[in-house]
């Protein structure tokens, strides 16, 4: 089955094992991070395999819109997280 992480991935918008982070919308802090793989994120905290709305959920929120508060330590982050944004 194909993911919206792996379309990114295939089409060089992001990269394996990029960092991505789920941030608190209220003080921006990190709750928690993994890294990207054609499957989903690989949570740091557990080493499960999460998608993006999982990961959210995972990450303690319930916001209708998973990727608003994504973030990647990579440089491509910025066009990453327009994309992912568009599509969620």
């Amino acid at each position: 089955e194909r993911t919206l992480l792996s379309w990114l991935i295939e089409n060089g918008v992001i990269s394996l094992n990029d960092v991505i982070q789920y941030r608190n919308p209220k003080d921006n802090s990190v709750t928690k991070d993994g890294k990207i793989t054609k499957d989903g994120i690989v949570c740091k905290c557990c080493g499960k395999v999460l998608t993006l709305s999982e990961f959210k959920t995972h990450a303690g929120f319930t916001l209708s819109r998973p990727c608003l508060n994504l973030f990647m330590k990579s440089e491509m982050m910025t066009r990453a997280g327009c994309v992912v944004r568009e599509v969620s």
